[in-house]
């Protein structure tokens, strides 16, 4: 932006409709940065080191589901209590071609995401390599898929979940 200001110097008249449209397109920013906050990612899955179980948002992932006691509740890092409305199972394909299937998966859908807890993929035999903004899933030696930094947040890299619809799909792939 330098260089247009510079540009103008020599015509001050111009300065002025310069700084209107600098500010304007701020004000833009802004805004979409408010709404990309705004925004839930129920089709996103973070590799979270903390969690003890896997959590998702988006009842339509699960291939199996059953509900569950009223009153259950998960308990969250920033101390809130959501309720867990059911569990069951969720297939995630990578990008790869590999299926992965998560069990006792609570569906939480007040959360803005879905969580994958490392421990209880670590039972499984899944390892995970963290490396710079990179994460590797792999299982016996065999590659399964990988991850990336999102933010400050690991996240796996699907093609789709493999219960739901082409609309999802497609706006997976859009988004990528």
């Amino acid at each position: 932006m330098s260089l247009i200001i510079n540009n103008y110097i020599s015509d001050l008249s111009k300065l002025k409709p310069l700084v209107h449209l600098i500010e304007d397109l701020y004000e833009m920013i802004a805004a979409v940065v408010s709404k990309i906050n705004l925004v839930e990612n129920d089709i996103e899955w973070i590799v979270d080191t903390c969690a003890s179980k896997h959590l998702c948002a988006n009842r339509e992932m699960f291939t199996k589901f059953e509900n569950v006691v009223e009153g259950e509740q998960v308990y969250m890092g920033n101390s809130s209590n959501p309720e867990v409305l059911g569990k069951g199972k969720i297939l995630l394909k990578f990008t790869s071609g590999k299926i992965i299937a998560l069990n006792n998966v609570l569906y939480v859908p007040v959360l803005r995401g879905n969580l994958i807890s490392c421990g209880l993929l670590n039972k499984t035999d899944i390892k995970l390599v963290f490396e710079y903004e990179k994460l590797v899933l792999s299982h016996n030696g065999n590659y399964i898929g990988k991850g990336f930094l999102s933010g400050r947040l690991f996240v796996i890299d699907i093609v789709s979940n493999v219960s739901t619809s082409a609309y999802t799909i497609e706006s997976l792939m859009v988004k990528r």
